[in-house]
């Protein structure tokens, strides 16, 4: 398109144009390509509006995407004009124009207010020809009276010749160009002086960067003479989620000055500056936080720790920090305030005998002695000087008489006098008020403000003088219009406010008090450590300005204490700090010698905190470096106190009024810290003491530890290296200080992703517990206001710490503020740090597939100082060898990640002495659900709900145990680290004033129902009348229970929950926890049981046992069974019905049969997995929903390569997205009841809880079930948005807009339209059309199953029939047969007349269903990028066209996380001989395969090992009458050393998982090694040794479950260790015996003889002798039984070999 293609196309424009911009806009989007592919190449082609635009394409994109965010800031900023601004002849000067954007705004806005004047000429100042020559044809085809001078130079290349001199008035436009960082700004303004002289208005806007101080730089370089707007928004503060910085004002030049006086205004305007910083001790803490008060004091501390600065040097503008300092700095202002460092409690402690010391090996917490009390802790924070004489106000200040005149006359020497220390001067009204302002117009300066320090509604006075005293009280909610008062009366009306009168009549009282005694002893109690945090944090000012040079031989430092003292204290903390750190990092750059001297006041001359240093009380005449005069008690610009000094910088320290902005945390490139650990051959870990002394100097003073516990260190040794790490740490061990105590030792910000919203709310308490409040965390729980509020934090850089979800990093804005960050507000990153990491294994694949993608996205969106890669600490205390192998795996996805051999950190030991873990067999009677032997169709389902009955009704019997369980344990003695003092268990559940001394957790496994934590009938109600329990649930989600909290602070002491609250929730007096299900694995059983025990005292995790297994006899069991076994026609009596396994051998004796064919008959049915078990159904459930099957993903992958069923938008989501938006609530969702003609809403968290109902007839609310005012504002704002369509019907709402883009052609066909080795972008909804209309899919299935009944003769459906429930094709199948009473239904599921059936059924695409097919797609190359959008329910698709053999090359990369080089690319040429319609197509069929023949056996065979560990251990415990068995057996599941990487025993390679997954070896070889070793591993015994290569093999196993020698290794340790009566064990030993020699035969034909009669014979020398049936099926029968299979293989081979042929 040619730009006079887009200049005709605006002729329809009327004229004259009052909306020109947006028309022209409209007209660009017109422009735009109609395929949603193309105009998305179009937008990427921007680079987010940073590129140069080339082409007329990218130049009407820009107009799309952004023009509607420059006319919203542009007529922000035109709104503040003042009349006067168009009296004369105007000239626009648009700097930087682009395409005129702020040029046509500017017009329109004169049109739309019918704003005459004489526009003279439009200068258009742009170095691009075509944006410039675009804005030009524009403003000539709708001005074309106007004159044009168009310039295409950049701002540093315009002179003054490029511009005429004129006496008209000047209109400068700058729109998105002072954040530009290429031009100079002192020598722009001076070209502005030599150019334009006379009257210029200039209107700025653009996006606001909180540390980017260039557009305030531009402001005073001009030296506005009015100013007229000044306004900044961060994200959600404004518009749209749009950002915004504006300065609009005027300036008449009238001279041109020289450039160093402009220049050193802008270094005049950084003189002056607000740090922040300051102690508190902590039995002043303990003392004030039990008052009544303890809120208000807490802000007191707050406000105090806020400090101003001005000296005669820059300050705190540094784009470079050293990277020590930096550290330090954040360390001083981690909480404002944060806990005094251990030199000062101990001084203060000795000093003033305030508090306790710790005991040795205790927390380092000092106890108050309450010495002072809470009053006047809280009088001594109202801070004001007494000693103050009103000669030193600083008049010069007040620059009207009137404000003189009220200072002297109403405030000197009248009871109003200590005003004049609290009353701030000449504030400026915008930093109160947003102007313009009711009827201010510019900015001014009020004459007087005082800001009220507490959290209040009020938030101070403003005080007008001008010829009569006026008022306004300042809200937060309103800024009242200004009221006349009485000069005398003023005080009075502030005495009507109650915080008000509060904090000045304190105030008031203080300034009566004399400094001597107890009241100066208090003062510098409470204060001085403010006032020590405040001198430090200079100190560190001073060194990176480089004021204090570390290359001197010495400094001399003169601290004019204006008051409290704190010099020597700071002085001596600062050097022992710095001495630390620098030695820690093994840096050379020791402090020089510091002269200090001390000027202190006749109240404080003798006070111990000087140390004996020699103090002065007169003025020195010597020559200081540096010269720090401080005040606490004395605000900000109050006073003019003198200063003789010969110093070469100066800075005066005084309190704030009022916090200006929010904590800088200061970046730099991070410190690699040399190791603090050695690590021999064997793995073990070894301290380096003397580096463990400085980093333990470090958790002392912050976090307030003794010592490290054991795996804390070798852990922080790789992360403070600045590696990558994934840290493994039991339950309790300490594992967030790990990445808590890394990221304060590193100058930059981390980001903490958190699985859920209970434990990001846990971390963020837990550190704000310790006074680190540079902490926050986003969730989903909070209003879009509060998520905004929270990322403007870590935008501008006021955190350490932000926690939030995976989730938020696959969301384009918040990756467009990480890069902001560092590209705009100078801020770095030290780490991203992934807390509960096993979650990337064991969610990612289930339904958080965010995990998936988070190790890329942390290293490409933030951005180190060096530039070097973001180290990742992930954490975790239950990561198995498997799952720390795919968390490996899947944080490495896009290559952006480098994993070494020593990225996981595992500890010497995870023993827990004080937990005991119990597996309680609880058997329910099924006999009730019977009829003779058979349970009907009709009970089966109540097997659950009989399970959960016997479960509920020994619950209360258990917890009646519980306490007298717990004091065996405490009673034996044999670990007296755990005991329990004064136990006494019959008062276990009692309270002790209203708090529980004891607590547990029950683990269920739904939120609702019989075996759920809430509602009718659940676990929580069969507890609710135990007089014992007081009672709290907790479900997670986006909104965790107030119960949470309640709980935490022991006023619950039972919580019912599920496995959410399993993970990071540290509460150490949980003495108990149950799981009433058995977990899906040891991992997560680890996980749930560990949050016992936290204070390492005795405590107990259980779980309930059902052990009872049945088959339900389907139709298509029973003919498999009847084909492959024969002799079994009595089964069609149990047709439909559920049989007990251990009614089996009545049943077959009944029925004849002998103990062979009931034998064989109960293994082929184990083979089949046609056991089943109400418990193992229960984690089955989750397990199918996470693996819906390879023929679902096969059927989804195909809709999204090839033809993309995206949903249709319907305006019930676009009603949905409004009130989500209007209410700040993403949990909202809406359905619509058509029948009724009615719209719920309801939570989509918690379906159960309603707003309530609207009619939508008449629009008349119902509200339902939660607290009034809460559905009110919800179904009121849902009409308000109702009123707003014309219709609003129910089937109105359900309709499909039609001219929404919906993306029809599949991913294959949009890659063709990007060149090769492009990109190009692909919209995906989160479901497909066909999940969309469930009642279109319901009949198509109705359809297709009657076309089935007719053809094959079998019967239909009754009309009545529905999909609810149905999740998956067999279930589909069920109800079918069900609902026709045809068992042909469940016969012939599988066959080629149920195909399309099936089809049809698989193509519903859910979330989850995309989720997994985008990440398959990732994984081989297809899908390079993805992010969401949750307003549109979309993903975007960064899809790259590449060749067939690139993505060979991708899939030679996934595969090399499995195997090594040589099996990886067998691997890659296994997938040229698969199926499919081109290469794309193989690989990801390819890929489904091996997910499913790897991950889903993997998770299946974890459900296995959790069963067996709950049955071998009911097992042991019967045996022997302790639970040491299961402990053990945990232990060596995570700790095995064969499956340990780099193993070795006498210089050789024994790594069970290398030899399995690098290599791929399953040969005989492999069994002959690993056997031969147990007896040669001198690292332990025999039997120890086979219990190793037990916990291995069956970890490996989950990798690799056809593995012929780890099911042949499998079967060698089961017989080795015996399985008693576990039948599950004895059927895996002999499977694995079975399936590895088949295998084996595949692999190596003949040699298998051989190798059968050699593994024979290690078993039979090592079998027990009372493994009798083991003995005889392998030993005695092994190798006939082998001998039948392999010759009914063979049979079959050469069958179909015949077949074929013919």
């Amino acid at each position: 398109m040619s730009m006079t293609t887009f200049i005709e196309q605006l002729n329809s424009i009327p004229f004259p144009p009052n909306a020109l911009f947006l028309n022209i806009r409209k007209k660009a989007c017109e422009l735009l390509p109609k395929d949603k592919v193309e105009r998305d190449k179009i937008y990427q082609e921007m680079q987010g509006g940073t590129a140069v635009l080339e082409n007329e394409d990218t130049l009407n994109m820009y107009l799309n995407s952004y023009g509607n965010m420059h006319y919203a800031k542009l007529m922000e900023a035109f709104s503040r004009s003042v009349p006067q601004t168009f009296q004369d002849k105007i000239e626009i000067f648009d700097w930087g124009c682009g395409q005129g954007i702020a040029t046509i705004c500017f017009l329109d806005f004169l049109n739309y207010n019918r704003i005459a004047c004489s526009l003279r000429t439009i200068h258009l100042i742009e170095p691009s020809n075509l944006a410039g020559e675009r804005a030009e044809n524009i403003i000539h085809y709708f001005y074309p009276k106007v004159k044009v001078n168009r310039l295409q130079k950049t701002l540093d290349e315009l002179s003054s010749k490029d511009f005429e001199k004129t006496n008209t008035t000047k209109i400068h436009l700058f729109s998105n160009i002072l954040d530009v960082t290429s031009f100079d700004l002192s020598l722009f303004i001076h070209f502005f002086q030599q150019t334009f002289l006379g009257k210029n208005y200039f209107y700025c806007v653009g996006p606001y960067y909180p540390n980017n101080k260039r557009v305030d730089d531009f402001v005073v370089a001009t030296a506005p003479d009015e100013v007229y707007g000044i306004f900044n928004a961060s994200r959600g503060q404004w518009k749209n989620e749009w950002t915004i910085a504006l300065r609009v004002f005027y300036k008449n030049f009238k001279q041109v000055e020289r450039l160093e006086d402009i220049r050193k205004r802008i270094e005049d305007f950084h003189k002056k500056e607000q740090f922040f910083a300051g102690y508190v001790l902590d039995a002043v803490a303990e003392t004030y936080q039990k008052a009544s008060f303890a809120q208000e004091a807490e802000s007191l501390y707050h406000s105090l720790s806020a400090f101003e600065v001005k000296s005669n040097i820059a300050l705190g503008n540094h784009k470079e920090y050293n990277s020590v300092l930096a550290v330090l700095a954040n360390i001083i202002s981690r909480g404002l305030p944060t806990k005094a460092p251990l030199l000062l409690e101990n001084y203060f402690a000795n000093f003033f005998g305030i508090a306790t010391k710790p005991e040795e090996g205790k927390a380092l917490r000092y106890t108050s002695t309450h010495k002072l009390t809470a009053e006047q802790i809280f009088e001594a924070l109202h801070i004001i000087d007494p000693r103050f004489e009103m000669k030193y106000y600083n008049a010069d200040t007040l620059t009207m008489s009137y404000n003189k005149a009220f200072v002297e006359q109403y405030l000197i020497g009248t009871n109003r006098e200590y005003l004049a220390q609290l009353l701030e001067p000449q504030r400026k009204l915008s930093s109160i008020v947003r102007l313009p302002y009711e009827n201010f117009v510019k900015d001014q300066a009020v004459d007087f403000v005082f800001e009220l320090p507490y959290q209040s509604d009020t938030k101070g006075v403003v005080i007008n003088c001008n010829g009569l005293l006026c008022q306004s009280l300042w809200r937060n909610d309103l800024k009242a219009s200004f009221q006349q008062i009485g000069v005398t009366d003023f005080i009075s009306e502030w005495q009507k406010n109650s915080p008000l009168s509060n904090y000045l009549s304190i105030a008031q009282e203080n300034y009566y008090k004399s400094l001597t005694g107890d009241w100066a002893e208090t003062l510098q109690i409470v204060l001085s450590p403010i006032a020590i945090a405040r001198v430090e944090r200079m100190l560190i000012e001073a060194m990176m300005s480089d004021v204090l040079n570390l290359s001197a031989e010495e400094w001399n430092i003169l601290v004019i204490e204006r008051d409290i003292p704190c010099a020597a204290i700071a002085i001596e903390n600062f050097k022992e700090t710095y001495a630390h750190l620098i030695a820690l990092a093994e840096i050379d750059q020791p402090l020089p010698k510091i002269n200090l001297s001390i000027i202190s006041t006749e109240a404080f001359k003798d006070s111990p905190l000087h140390l004996k240093e020699g103090i002065s009380t007169t003025p020195s005449n010597d020559t200081f470096d540096l010269c720090l005069d401080v005040s606490v008690l004395l605000h900000d610009n109050i006073e003019a106190l003198p200063l003789t000094v010969d110093a070469k910088t100066v800075f005066i320290i005084r309190s704030s009024h009022y916090k200006k902005h929010e904590r800088q945390i200061c970046t730099a490139e991070s410190i690699v810290y040399p190791p603090l650990v050695t690590k021999d051959s064997m793995g073990k870990y070894e301290s380096i003491p003397e580096r463990e002394a400085h980093l333990i100097y470090f958790l002392q003073n912050i976090f307030r530890k003794p010592a490290f516990r054991m795996g804390q260190l070798p852990i922080l040794s790789h992360t403070l290296g600045n590696k990558t790490t994934i840290g493994l740490l039991p339950t309790g061990g300490g594992k967030s200080l790990t990445y808590q105590l890394s990221c304060i030792l590193q100058p930059g910000v981390s980001v903490v992703v958190a699985p859920l919203v209970s434990l990001m709310i846990d971390q963020v308490r837990s550190m704000r517990d310790i006074r680190i409040d540079a902490c926050d965390c986003v969730n989903s729980g909070m209003t879009s206001a509060e998520k905004n509020e929270k990322l403007n934090l870590l935008q501008s850089g006021a955190v350490l710490f932000m926690i939030l979800s995976p989730e938020r990093f696959m969301i384009k804005s918040f990756r467009e503020a990480l890069l902001t960050m560092t590209e705009k507000n100078y801020l770095h990153f030290a780490y991203g740090v992934i807390d509960e990491v096993h979650c990337v294994s064991e969610w990612g694949h289930d339904f958080r597939t965010a995990y998936l993608h988070l190790g890329r996205n942390m290293m490409e969106y933030m951005r180190t100082k060096s530039g070097l890669k973001l180290p990742i600490i992930g954490l975790t205390a239950t990561a198995s060898f498997d799952v720390l192998a795919d968390v490996e795996r899947e944080l490495t996805l896009g290559g952006k990640l480098e994993i070494d051999s020593e990225t996981i950190v595992r500890p010497e030991s995870d023993s827990r002495p004080e937990l005991t873990y119990r597996v309680i067999e609880v058997k329910a009677d099924f006999d009730s659900l019977k009829i003779g032997d058979k349970i009907p169709n009709k009970n089966t389902r109540k097997i659950r709900e009989k399970v959960a009955e016997t479960k509920k009704r020994y619950l209360q019997e258990l917890i009646k145990k519980v306490p007298f369980d717990i004091d065996k344990n405490n009673q034996l003695g044999e670990n007296k680290e755990c005991y329990i003092k004064d136990f006494n268990p019959d008062v276990f559940f009692d309270p002790i004033e209203k708090t529980y001394a004891n607590a547990g957790i029950i683990f269920c496994p739904h939120r609702t129902g019989n075996l759920g934590v809430k509602e009718n009938n659940s676990v929580s109600s069969s507890l609710i009348n135990n007089r014992l329990l007081k009672i709290g649930t907790f479900i997670g989600g986006d909104k965790p229970e107030a119960d949470m909290k309640t709980f935490i602070d022991n006023q619950q002491n039972i919580m019912i929950a599920t496995k959410a609250f399993g993970m990071g929730i540290d509460k150490p007096n949980i003495r108990f926890t149950v799981n009433f299900n058995h977990p899906s694995s040891i991992e997560s059983f680890v996980q749930e049981g560990g949050r016992a025990g936290r204070d390492k005292k005795h405590a107990i995790s259980y779980i309930l046992y059902e052990p009872t297994e049945y088959v339900h006899f389907s139709a298509d069991k029973i003919e498999n069974i009847k084909s492959k076994i024969g002799n079994t026609e009595y089964l069609e009596k149990y047709r439909g019905s559920s049989v007990l396994i251990n009614d089996f051998h009545r049943i077959g004796k009944t029925e004849g049969k002998t103990e062979t064919e009931i034998k064989t008959l109960l293994q082929f049915i184990r083979e089949q997995k046609y056991i089943e078990n109400a418990d193992k159904e229960v984690v089955m459930y989750f397990h199918n929903t996470s693996f819906k099957g390879v023929k679902k993903e096969k059927e989804i992958l195909s809709e999204m390569t090839h033809n993309i069923l995206n949903v249709k938008p319907t305006l019930l989501k676009e009603v949905q997205t409004k009130l989500r938006d209007a209410l700040g609530d993403e949990d909202l969702y809406l359905k619509i009841e058509l029948k009724k003609n009615e719209l719920v809403v309801y939570s989509e968290e918690e379906k159960n809880k309603q707003y309530g109902r609207i009619f939508l007839g008449s629009l008349n609310p119902r509200y339902i079930n939660l607290e009034l005012p809460l559905c009110q504002k919800v179904v009121n704002k849902l009409i308000s948005i109702l009123r707003t369509y014309e219709k609003h019907q129910a089937e109105d709402l359900n309709k499909v807009i039609e001219e929404k883009d919906v993306t029809k052609i599949g991913i294959y066909q949009a890659m063709e339209k990007a060149e090769k080795g492009g990109y190009v972008y692909v919209t995906i909804s989160w479901e497909n059309s066909i999940n969309q209309d469930k009642n279109e899919l319901l009949t198509n299935i109705k359809q297709q199953i009657e076309q089935i009944a007719l053809r094959k003769g079998w019967k239909n459906v009754e009309d009545n029939f529905n999909l609810e429930s149905v999740d998956n094709y067999d279930s589909l199948i069920t109800r079918i047969a069900d609902s026709s009473n045809d068992p042909n239904w469940e016969r012939y599921s599988n066959d080629d007349a149920c195909r399309k059936l099936q089809r049809i059924f698989l193509k519903k695409r859910e979330k989850a269903d995309t989720d997994k097919a985008i990440y398959r797609m990732c994984c081989i190359g297809l899908v390079e990028d993805v992010t969401v959008d949750y307003s549109t329910e979309t993903y975007e698709l960064k899809v790259r066209n590449r060749t067939d053999e690139e993505f060979r090359q991708c899939m030679l990369e996934f595969f090399r996380k499995y195997y090594s080089m040589e099996r990886a690319k067998e691997k890659v040429a296994e997938i040229d001989r698969a199926k499919g319609r081109n290469y794309l197509d193989k690989c990801l069929g390819y890929l489904t395969d091996f997910i499913y023949a790897n991950l889903e056996k993997k998770r299946y065979r974890a459900i296995e090992d959790m069963r067996i560990a709950c049955e071998d251990s009911i097992s042991e415990r019967n045996k022997t009458g302790n639970d040491e068995w299961l402990k053990e057996f945990i232990h060596l599941y995570f700790n095995s050393k064969y499956a340990r990487k780099g193993y070795t025993v006498d210089g050789e390679n024994y790594s069970l998982s290398e030899d399995t997954d690098e290599q791929g070896r399953e040969d005989f070889a492999v069994v002959n090694k690993y056997i031969k070793i147990i007896e040669k591993d001198s690292s332990g015994t025999e039997v120890d040794n086979v219990k190793h290569l037990y916990g291995a093999t069956r970890l490996t196993l989950r990798a690799h479950p056809d593995n012929a020698a780890l099911q042949l290794l499998l079967c060698y340790c089961i017989c080795f260790l015996g399985a008693g009566t576990n039948q599950t064990l004895k059927n895996n030993a002999i499977s694995g015996y079975v399936e590895g020699f088949m295998k084996l035969y595949e692999l190596e034909k003949e040699g298998i003889w051989q190798y059968i009669d050699i593994f024979n014979n290690y078993i039979d020398n090592k079998i027990r002798n009372e493994e009798q049936e083991l003995r005889d099926q392998l030993v005695n029968k092994g190798r006939a039984n082998l001998t039948l299979l392999i010759h009914e293989k063979e049979l079959e081979r050469i069958t179909q070999r015949y077949i074929n042929k013919d």
